[in-house]
C-alpha cells in the first residue's frame, strides 16, 4: 500500500470534506440556498482513523509529537488572530474573549454548554475530539505492544459506551460522550481492509469498478445531505454513508488520472486543514462588507455571487497560507525533531 500521504483519493477526500464545511458556513443566511455540509466533520474523522492506523503500523515513534505539530501551530496562530481582533472590537468579530476562553482554547478544553469561551475557533470544536483520540492512542502505543489500533478501538468505544450509560452531569464527562466519536473507528477498521485487499492481491474488474464506485460515491454523498441534519445517531446516518463516500473514493485511488484537475484537488485536500480553520473568519468578514454594499439577501443571483466569490477568497488565502506558514512552520518542527 502507498504511503497514505501520497494517497491521491484521501487528499480529494480531504478537499471534499473541506469545501463542504465552507458551504454549509456560507449558506447559513442564503434562503433560496440549501444549508448541507455539516457532514464534512464525519468524513474529517474517518479519514483520520484510517491515516491514523497507517501512522501506528508503520512507527510508533513520537506519535504525539507528530500530531501536535500537525495540528497545534496553526491552530495556535489563527486563535491568536482572532483574540487580537476581538480585542481591537474589529467588526467582523461579534464575541468577547476573556482569558478563560483563551486558555481552554489552546489546551482543547472543552466549555460548559452557554458559555461564549471555548474554543475560540467556533469550528474548532472537532479538535477536541481529534485530541483526546490522540491521547487514547497515545495510551495504547505505550501500554500495548501488538494490536494497538483494535485495543485503541475497544478503549475508544467502551468510553463512549460508558459515559452514555453513566450520562455524567460534569459537563467535559459529558462532551466526550458523543457517538460521533465513533467514526474514527470506522477509520481504522477501513484501513485494515484496505490493507488487506491490497495484500491479498484480491483482483476486481476494472470496469465494474469504474462503474460502481462512483456511482457509490454519489449516492453515499446524496445520503449524507438527505441526513445533514440528523440530530441523534450521526455515527449511524452520517457516520456509515461517509464511511462508504470514503471507501469508494479510496479503492478508485489506482484508476484516479493525474489530471489539472486533479492536481487542483489534491492541493485543496493538502490546504484543507488551513481551509477549516480561516474560512469562518473569512465568511464573517466578507459578509460584513457584502452587507454593506448589497442589502439584498432574498435575490438567488445574489446569493450564488456572494458564495462564488467567498469561496475564491477561502480557497486563494487557504492555498497561500499553507504553502507559507503552515507548511514551513511544519517542517521547522519536523527538522527539530529529526
Amino acid at each position: 500500500m502507498k504511503k497514505s500521504a501520497t494517497l491521491t483519493s484521501i487528499q480529494l477526500l480531504r478537499a471534499v470534506a473541506a469545501l463542504s464545511v465552507v458551504y454549509a458556513h456560507c449558506t447559513y443566511e442564503c434562503y433560496n440556498l440549501p444549508n448541507f455540509g455539516h457532514f464534512g466533520v464525519d468524513i474529517f474523522f474517518i479519514i483520520s482513523g484510517f491515516i491514523i492506523a497507517y501512522m501506528v503500523s508503520k512507527n510508533t515513534e513520537y506519535f504525539f509529537i507528530k500530531r501536535i505539530i500537525r495540528i497545534v501551530p496553526l491552530y495556535f496562530l489563527v486563535t491568536i488572530v482572532i483574540t487580537l481582533a476581538a480585542i481591537d472590537s474589529l467588526n467582523f468579530i461579534s464575541r468577547t474573549i476573556s482569558v478563560s476562553d483563551f486558555i481552554r482554547s489552546i489546551f482543547f478544553v472543552p466549555s460548559e454548554s452557554g458559555n461564549s469561551g471555548s474554543p475560540i475557533i467556533s469550528q474548532g470544536w472537532t479538535l477536541n475530539y481529534e485530541i483526546f483520540f490522540y491521547v487514547i492512542v497515545t495510551f495504547c502505543i505505550i501500554f500495548a505492544k501488538k494490536y494497538i489500533t483494535i485495543i485503541c478501538s475497544l478503549i475508544l468505544a467502551l468510553i463512549i459506551i460508558g459515559l452514555n450509560w453513566l450520562n455524567p452531569e460534569n459537563y467535559i464527562m459529558a462532551y466526550y460522550k458523543e457517538t460521533m466519536s465513533l467514526e474514527f473507528i470506522y477509520g481504522i477498521g477501513l484501513y485494515h481492509f484496505y490493507k488487506y485487499v491490497n495484500t491479498s492481491k484480491i483482483q476486481f474488474n476494472k470496469t465494474a469498478k469504474i462503474i460502481i464506485l462512483p456511482a457509490l460515491a454519489i449516492i453515499s454523498y446524496g445520503a449524507l445531505i438527505f441526513n445533514n441534519f440528523a440530530s441523534h445517531s450521526e455515527y449511524l446516518f452520517r457516520g456509515i454513508p461517509a464511511l462508504i463516500l470514503v471507501a469508494s473514493i479510496l479503492f478508485l485511488e489506482e484508476n484516479i488520472k493525474n489530471t489539472k484537475i486533479i492536481q487542483f484537488g489534491v492541493k485543496l485536500g493538502e490546504a484543507s486543514y488551513t481551509m477549516y480553520l480561516i474560512h469562518f473568519l473569512i465568511i464573517n468578514f466578507l459578509g460584513k462588507n457584502f452587507n454593506k454594499i448589497i442589502d439584498i439577501n432574498d435575490i438567488l443571483v445574489i446569493e450564488l455571487i456572494k458564495i462564488i466569490i467567498t469561496f475564491i477568497v477561502i480557497i486563494f488565502f487557504s492555498i497561500i497560507i499553507h504553502r507559507f506558514i503552515d507548511n514551513p512552520i511544519q517542517n521547522y518542527f519536523r527538522n527539530m525533531l529529526k
